[in-house]
């Protein structure tokens, strides 16, 4: 496993293809449905990930990232067991995971180890995503005290 630095997290919203967005998307207010919002208002291709779901802000959902064509990345937004298995599919399909803040837990970690996946972790993808308002204030201040 490699934890990826903040060079990785700048590029990889850069990285060509399709990112996976693991997430519940339970309503505008939440992270999940947040990041595809902000992937599609920078034209960024992201697709949710979810079988419980059909479709997320007119984007058909599927059920596993090895359904994306050109997968770019996966980003997960979810807590384990969802973790666990988002890092273990990234291992498998030799793609990146993003886990969001508090996502990576020691299961996801092992799965990291396990596969070869590398791995951004407690970091929130809107700051290296979004560059306007709060989350470009946030990841100003993060990089001011060295947590960038």
């Amino acid at each position: 496993m490699a934890t990826l630095d903040k060079d990785a997290r700048k590029g990889f919203w850069s990285r060509s293809g399709t990112f996976g967005i693991c997430g519940a998307f339970e309503g505008p207010d939440k992270l999940s449905w947040k990041v595809l919002a902000q992937c599609q208002e920078d034209g960024v291709a992201a697709v949710p990930v979810n079988p419980d779901l059909d479709e997320v802000l007119g984007v058909a959902a599927v059920d596993d990232p090895s359904g994306i064509e050109s997968l770019a990345g996966i980003v997960c937004v979810r807590l384990d067991p969802h973790a666990t298995d988002a890092v273990e599919r990234a291992g498998e399909l030799g793609v990146p995971v993003w886990l969001s803040l508090r996502t990576a837990s020691d299961g996801a970690r092992a799965a990291a180890e396990r596969t070869g996946a590398d791995v951004i972790a407690d970091a929130c993808p809107l700051m290296y995503l979004d560059a306007g308002s709060y989350h470009g204030f946030h990841r100003f201040v993060a990089e001011a005290f060295g947590k960038y």
